[in-house]
């Protein structure tokens, strides 16, 4: 049998056919984006089998041949040793991935729309496939940067017959160029919801040992997802502003931000004068 095959014949159940908590053998990433390629990437380095799902045809291409899109540091090599070893597998098609698993991460894009309000129509074209297709004890994980209140709305859209789908918001935190790095050794780990056996079940897959995990509802998750953002940009806008006073009255920016950094309330990182941050 081949190991594409092989491999797809696991499912993260007991012999009874009911869902295992926190043995997620094989798992569906929906994306392959930047976001999508990291958390692959992560996934397989801990062991377990990925479908991910690319709807574009000439990016599916790239990584079935074990080629990057983009760069990341440290997500190339390993994505291309999981191709070879088929533990990742690349597919245009959701149906037979959600026929093979049991949970599904969705890290689809939502860049601005014209109104400058984030565009969600590929998370709403996944929900619809979702709804239509998924089985049983699937849960669904809310990894797209979303609007808080997004995870409660597509739960209600999963909620009726013929049977609810659990729908777990857990937001990432990565930094351009250090993605993977950021995956195992995360600084916290958010989860929210309101199925206590679906967090727990997305916490045993993503979680690493020692990291703080955040358990809480779904918008709360979503809204830490932007307060952070939100107060990364602020200490870097803050650190420009001083930078134009400090000119003004003929302070050195370097030792002053230092200085200040020193605080552990105020904290170093990302207060620094300069263009900006990428990844957040």
């Amino acid at each position: 049998m081949p190991k594409e095959k092989a491999w797809m014949q696991k499912r993260p159940h007991d012999g009874d056919g009911q869902p295992n908590p926190g043995r997620e053998d094989c798992v569906t990433v929906v994306g392959a984006g930047y976001v999508g390629l990291a958390l692959a990437a992560y996934l397989v380095t801990n062991g377990r089998s990925v479908l991910l799902v690319e709807a574009n045809p000439e990016r599916r291409q790239t990584l079935a041949r074990g080629e990057m899109p983009i760069y990341e540091a440290g997500v190339d090599p390993v994505l291309k040793s999981a191709v070879r070893e088929a533990t990742l597998v690349v597919t245009g098609d959701l149906r037979r991935a959600l026929d093979a698993t049991r949970m599904v991460f969705v890290t689809v894009g939502t860049p601005s729309a014209a109104n400058d309000h984030p565009d969600l129509s590929a998370v709403t074209s996944v929900v619809d496939e979702l709804r239509a297709h998924a089985k049983p004890g699937t849960v669904v994980v809310l990894k797209s940067t979303v609007p808080p209140g997004t995870g409660r709305q597509i739960q209600e859209q999963l909620q009726g017959p013929p049977f609810r789908l659990p729908v777990v918001s857990c937001p990432e935190f990565l930094r351009e160029g250090s993605a993977l790095r950021d995956m195992h050794s995360a600084a916290r780990q958010v989860i929210g919801g309101d199925d206590s056996e679906a967090m727990a079940r997305v916490a045993a897959v993503v979680g690493n040992l020692g990291t703080p995990v955040i358990m809480t509802d779904s918008t709360s998750a979503e809204l830490i997802k932007y307060g952070s953002n939100s107060f990364l940009a602020l200490k870097i806008s803050f650190a420009n502003e001083l930078a134009r006073f400090a000119d003004r009255v003929g302070a050195d920016i370097v030792p002053v931000v230092q200085g200040m950094g020193l605080d552990p309330r105020i904290g170093a990182e990302g207060l620094r004068a300069g263009l900006g941050f990428g990844g957040c």
